[in-house]
Order: structure tokens, then sequence, then C-alpha cells
């Protein structure tokens, strides 16, 4: 399936290129019309039939790590699902899983593929699921949704190769035919395709990992592209941080999910700031003129007074982001939503990073407590729909989970949460218009792997927050959208 800016619109081609050079341009855009295309995970349920989930990361740059994939039934009814491991070598068929309905089923890929190292395909025959992947490591831990979608172009805002990190992408070539990409690197003077990233071949059923680091050196910040040169593929970028960087404290495991669109309005249901917590917006531009955007943060329960919104202009092809921690006008130790918006519709991209150092104070954040350190990365959402899956949740295990609800309109929303599941756990909240709210552990009352069912009415977007281990390390991204039919899908705010 390939990538569009609309479900009936224009296909953005990628001119590629076979030395090093500077990217000479795109073809114009058409207008962007809604409805418009899902963002990087969604859910359907009105065919009853299931799907197909890809989990593209099989490489965190660092040794010995786990992988492990959790497997929800969005349904009524129990499923069987369908495993298959892919590597650099033959793809591997693996034993079927079970799934009781509304259950979460985690399994240990080393322990069913032989090697953590592999990328995962999920297949449901008979009712829709929603599927995760989570690394495990010395240095630190992250999860992140699979994909039901692949793409032709999938975008990375915010990569970094400082000498204290690794950036690798996985690219998952799940099909028949081999495929071939180029990784646009977009820097502060321009997007390039080094010779080493062009024309990269991904054989039919395998999954390339590429060591962007090998190339771009000693970059703290920059955006990649991943464009086919024909038919379609899944990427995510795994990074890893050693603690090594004096200037600001960075140790723990960031996995990031592509995006596979551009949007005019992007959406973080969750953030914080704290003296020891660092969090960028990364906003970049894959079109040729330039965008004029606002970011607008809202502390939770503090709208009577909102923080003067940053205006970025972002040049096109180029990147531009904010250091939210630098800024003196957004409340300090407090949690937040951020709203990302580019004027006239320009089709933008937007990433969040966020790392805590272990030397924190006590912060009334009500992300904070748990997190000691550790780094975390997500695209935004770019999707705003009535209901939402927060998957593979845990309250074991060393793992402490929060669920996050972001209302962007301007009336009240009436908002059911429920444990997947589990009968008699449906609570209901009010949201009160641009405002947000938090669900910890003992708001949630599950135990556990779970998930967490959002049921409001009107459009939210909804965040999840996986703490691990000592705290030392932590997973923030968006929650999975669940709709009756892709149509159904509008951006934030329009």
């Amino acid at each position: 399936m390939k990538t569009t800016r609309a479900v009936t619109a224009l296909v953005v081609l990628a001119l590629a290129a076979l030395m090093v050079a500077w990217w000479p341009g795109r073809e114009e855009a058409e207008p962007v019309e809604v409805p418009r295309p899902p963002g990087p995970a969604v859910i359907g349920d009105t065919s009853g039939t299931g799907g197909t989930w890809f989990c593209a990361a099989r490489d965190i740059g660092v040794e010995g790590f786990g992988h492990a994939v959790s497997i929800t039934s969005a349904s009524d009814e129990p499923v069987t699902v369908s495993l298959t491991a892919f590597s650099d070598e033959p793809s591997k068929v693996l034993e079927p899983v079970d799934v009781p309905a509304g259950g979460t089923v985690s399994v240990n890929v080393g322990d069913v593929a032989g090697s953590a190292a592999h990328s995962m395909m999920i297949e449901s025959p008979d009712g829709p699921i929603a599927a995760e992947h989570r690394f495990t490591s010395s240095i630190g831990s992250d999860q992140v949704a699979c994909s039901p979608f692949s793409a032709s172009e999938w975008y990375f805002p915010a990569v970094a190769t400082t000498r204290d990190s690794k950036a690798l992408i996985s690219v998952f070539n799940p099909f028949p035919a081999d495929a071939a990409v180029d990784i646009e690197i977009a820097l502060e003077t321009g997007v390039r395709i080094p010779r080493d990233l062009s024309g990269v071949v991904v054989p039919s059923g395998t999954t390339r990992v590429v060591d962007i680091g090998a190339v771009v050196q000693r970059r703290d910040q920059f955006a990649a592209t991943v464009v086919t040169r024909s038919g379609t593929v899944v990427a995510e970028l795994g990074q890893s941080f050693d603690g090594s960087n004096t200037d600001f404290f960075t140790k723990g495991v960031r996995v990031m999910a592509g995006s596979r669109i551009a949007a005019s309005r992007w959406s973080f249901a969750a953030g914080m700031v704290d003296p020891s917590t660092r969090e960028k917006i990364v906003v970049y531009n894959p079109e040729e003129d330039a965008a004029e955007v606002v970011v607008q943060v809202l502390p939770y329960g503090g709208l009577e007074a909102l923080p003067e919104p940053f205006l970025l202009e972002v040049p096109g092809l180029r990147f531009s982001f904010v250091d939210l921690e630098a800024e003196t006008r957004i409340p300090g130790a407090n949690s937040h939503a951020i709203e990302v918006e580019s004027s006239g519709g320009v089709p933008i991209v937007a990433a969040r990073t966020e790392s805590a150092t272990a030397d924190s104070p006590d912060s009334t954040a009500l992300l904070r407590p748990g997190i000691k350190s550790g780094t975390t990365g997500s695209p935004g959402s770019a999707t705003a729909t009535p209901k939402w899956i927060a998957s593979g949740l845990a309250e074991a295990d060393n793992r402490s989970s929060a669920v996050f609800i972001h209302n962007p309109s301007d009336g009240i929303a009436q908002v059911e949460i429920s444990v997947a599941g589990t009968p008699d756990s449906t609570q209901q909240v009010e949201i009160p218009a641009n405002d947000s709210i938090v669900l910890g552990p003992e708001e949630l009352g599950a135990t556990g792997t779970f998930s967490v069912v959002v049921d409001a009415s009107t459009d939210v977007v909804v965040d999840r927050l996986i703490v691990f281990g000592d705290g030392s390390d932590f997973s923030l991204q968006p929650a999975i959208p669940w709709v009756n039919d892709l149509a159904d899908l509008i951006i934030a705010g329009d």
C-alpha cells in the first residue's frame, strides 16, 4: 500500500540521486482534502476480518538485547494469530498464538525465533488485533506500536548520532519482490543522499539494518526519510545512548516509528519539563516552500493562562526545533499536551524526544513519579478520533503504565475508559475543552499485561506511558486509533 497525502490525492515522488548530491526538489504539492490518511498505526473493526501488523525494528545497537511482541485481541472473540520472523536470512514461520477475547499476550521473539534480532509479521485471519513490540537491554528499554501499513516513504524528523549514541534504521520488506530505497538526510544546510544510503537493496523477505551513524557522524539533530524506488516497505528507527554525554546525561533506548504521511497538524497528549528533563519538539518540512508553524503548549488544568506559543519558520526540506525545557514561558514540573500546526495547511512532520537525568528532584509532573532517568521519542498523532486502544501495558515484571487523554476540541469530552477484556472495569471521566487528564496505575486498577480502551463523545488524542525496571528508562508513545473505517479518521482539529 503506497503512501499518499490524501486517500484520493497525489503520491509524492522521490527523485533518486546516484552520488552524494543535494536533493534537487520535488513536484509541487496539490491541495490536501479530507478525509486524510491515518497516522502510523490504526485498527478497524467493521469488516469482522483481521489484519496484518509489521514490527520492523530488529536491532537497537547494543549487545544482549531482548525483544518481545504484545498482541491484543480487539474483539469479543478469541483469535489465533500467525507469526513470521524476518532477518537478513530466509523468513521463519513460527507456531500460531491464541489470544483470548480482549486479552493481551506477550511473545518472546528470542524464544520462538531463536534470536531477538528479527522483525515480526503478525497476521490475524479472524478478528481485529493490535500489536506492539518491546526491546530490553542493560542500557534501557522501549516499546512502540507496530504498523498495519507499508509505505513508499517513512519520515524520521529526530535523529542523533552524537558520540554517546547509535542510530540504526531497520527497513523491513516482507513482500515477494526485492526493494531498493534511498535514505535522504536533512541537515541545517539542505537535503542530500549520501552514496552509502543510495539504492540500498532490501531483498524479498528480509530486513536490512542501516547504520546511519556510520554515514552521518557527530550530529545532535538531523532528519531522515526512507524513500522506496519501487514498491513499499516498513521502517523504524532504533537509537541507543550510553550515558557518556557530559553536557546532558542521556542513557537509554529509543525505538521510533516512522511517520508515513505529512499533515498540517500534530498532537502530543502528554509531555513534561522540569530542571532535570529535556523535551524537544522537532518539525520537518518535506516541501520546497517554507512553512510557518505554531507550537502551543497546553498545561494540564492550566488553560486560564496559556504560555505564549512558539513560532517556527521551517525552510523547505529542512527542520526546526524548540527545546521546551530551556523556555521560561513553560511551567516547570508540570505535565502538558502539545499542539503543532502549520499555517495554510502546509504538510509537515512532527516528532518529540524526551530525556530525564538520574539526579531529578521531586517533581509534581504527572508523568514524573517513578521515572529516574531514561530517554524516549515518538512521532506525534496526526489523527484525532473518539476511540483508541493503549496496547501492551503492564503492572508486572518491573513495568508500570499510565494513559493520557487530550481533548483538542472546543467542547467537553465525555470519556469511558475500560481495561480490555475485563468486565465492570469501565469508568467515566469528563475532560474540559482543550484540556487533558492522566490515569495512573491506581486509577487503571489493572495488573499483569493488559490494554486500555478509550471511548469518547468527541475526537480525542491518547498517549501512553510505560516505566521500565527501577525507573531507569521509559516509553512515551501515541496509543493506537480504533476506527470503523479509515475514512473516519481526520486530522486533529480539522
